[in-house]
């Protein structure tokens, strides 16, 4: 819009009769106004973004699952050494902590300033799309200013999941791939393809990203030169970059589970199924409606209709959209491969790929002219602007790390100085709970829980179990305070109990 100003301007001056010389000066000059203008409104962006990342994080919410604790333990045993690059989860996101851990060594504060930084270029990435896909520097802020308020860019920048490297790499590479359909750079085709490539290692939905993001660069290729022929190494040099990370994890499923398809099965394996109307409201395109349509940022679909039979790109950008939610939610519901828990955080991808359009539709209100139209569209983005707000603070309602696990960790990481460097801390697993001492105590590999001491054995006397203690050179015991074990240990030296967790001393 900047642009159609500007060259008003211009006919403006060519009007009075000033030279061209003095024109061009002029333009330049209204140019870099407007660049400099829409950088500080960028950085602006990115401290509204970090302010909102404090103001959660201060809030007390450092975690919606054991799962964060899982990636950093899987960081920690990658950064001494004990971890093999399949598991699980893919290998992205303990690599990046392994080796950040040399840097600087704090299980709790290093991932999260990881997923503060990923946040941030999440932030600029999907600030730099909106502009490929509209042209428009205000849209590009206004849909930068979105999504620096939205859930899913907030809070996955304060909690360290894989989440915020997959939205990052997704985000790029459709950036730089939406750059070169624009401005048919070859280096913005190859970047674009090295980020999806590498999103390739950080969750497995950006396999399919990837596969079509190859499918819609062959078709434009085609469509260009109306042959494949004469690109043919161009394609299979794509091919080998976008499809040799999955190809290599589909090997090493094969060579740990028997069986190529391994990797989903553990997926599956942990999954809980309901009934019928559970597996629904699970899936993804179920959570992709209900999120967007509770914040109202389902209006971008307007937009999307608007421009869709207008704008080549925006007719792409509808194909890589909808196909890869439609893959995604129907593999996920028929192989039952969804999150085991909080499941609106398969759908935040797609939430945050329809901020744009939602963007552009607001400014198109914000831009009539008429002033009853204008004033009622400024309350609708106060409005809007709210319900993005109130989302977040949904989702933050409840965290499953607290203050006290970070209390108690500092407690035993205190302790831990002074004991002999060859004893160990027993804790009570009560299923996930205790990874959350694990991370903020520093040193994991100090404790070990009821399962490896006792082989999955049953108990049958309070001897048995002390026999067991002395020979694991156990020196403190943590219990759940409403737990099943504290029983056979109230006649040992209480340390201190805290409202969930309770420490005794063995000698």
């Amino acid at each position: 819009m900047g642009h159609w100003f500007a060259a008003l301007r211009i006919a403006c001056l060519l009007n009075y009769g000033l030279g061209a010389r003095h024109i061009v000066f002029r333009y330049k000059r209204m140019l870099n106004k407007e660049n400099i203008i829409f950088v500080l409104g960028v950085i602006l962006l990115i401290v509204v973004l970090i302010i909102f990342q404090l103001f959660v994080f201060s809030k007390g919410f450092y975690s919606i699952s054991a799962d964060e604790a899982g990636h950093t333990l899987e960081g920690f045993w990658w950064f001494k050494g004990q971890n093999n690059i399949y598991s699980v989860w893919l290998p992205f996101q303990k690599i990046l902590y392994g080796i950040s851990f040399h840097i600087h060594y704090n299980l709790f504060s290093v991932p999260r300033i990881l997923s503060s930084i990923f946040g941030i270029l999440t932030l600029l990435s999907l600030i730099f799309l909106t502009k490929e896909l509209f042209q428009n520097k205000i849209v590009s802020v206004l849909s930068g200013f979105l999504a620096s308020i939205f859930y899913g860019l907030v809070i996955f920048s304060v909690i360290p999941l894989s989440e915020i490297y997959f939205f990052f790499f997704v985000i790029a590479s459709l950036a730089l791939l939406f750059h070169w359909i624009r401005t048919k750079r070859e280096f913005s085709l190859w970047a674009g393809i090295i980020f999806s490539s590498v999103g390739t290692t950080t969750r497995y939905e950006a396999w399919i990203f990837s596969f079509l993001v190859f499918v819609v660069i062959t078709i434009k290729i085609y469509s260009i030169n109306k042959t494949l022929k004469n690109h043919i190494f161009r394609i299979i040099g794509m091919m080998i970059l976008l499809f040799s990370f999955p190809l290599y994890w589909i090997y090493l499923s094969f060579i740990v589970t028997i069986q190529p398809t391994g990797f989903i099965e553990v997926v599956v394996e942990r999954y809980n199924p309901g009934g019928l109307l559970t597996e629904i409201r699970n899936n993804v395109l179920y959570q992709f409606i209900t999120i967007n349509t509770s914040c109202l940022n389902i209006l971008g679909l307007i937009t999307i209709i608007f421009y869709y039979k207008k704008d080549s790109s925006i007719k792409t950008y509808a194909f890589l959209f909808l196909s890869t939610l439609l893959v995604v939610g129907i593999v996920t519901f028929f192989s039952k491969a969804m999150p085991s828990h909080n499941s609106w955080r398969l759908a935040t991808i797609w939430s945050i790929l329809f901020i744009p359009f939602t963007a552009q539709w607001l400014y198109i209100l914000l831009s009539d002219e008429r002033k009853y139209f204008k004033f009622n569209s400024i309350v609708f983005f106060i409005i809007l602007t709210l319900f993005f707000y109130n989302q977040t603070l949904h989702y933050i309602k409840e965290s499953y790390m607290n203050k006290e696990d970070i209390i108690i960790g500092e407690y035993l990481n205190n302790k831990l100085s002074y004991m002999n460097p060859s004893s160990k801390i027993f804790i009570e697993r009560d299923k996930w709970r205790y990874s959350s001492l694990l991370i903020t105590s520093q040193i994991p590999d100090r404790f070990i829980t009821d399962k490896e001491l006792f082989n999955n054995s049953i108990l049958t006397s309070s001897k048995d179990l002390l026999i067991e203690l002395k020979r694991y050179n156990i020196e403190y015991l943590i219990f759940r305070t409403n737990g099943q074990l504290i029983k056979y240990f109230e006649s040992l030296q209480k340390v201190r109990k805290f409202e969930n967790w309770t420490i005794y001393k063995f000698h």
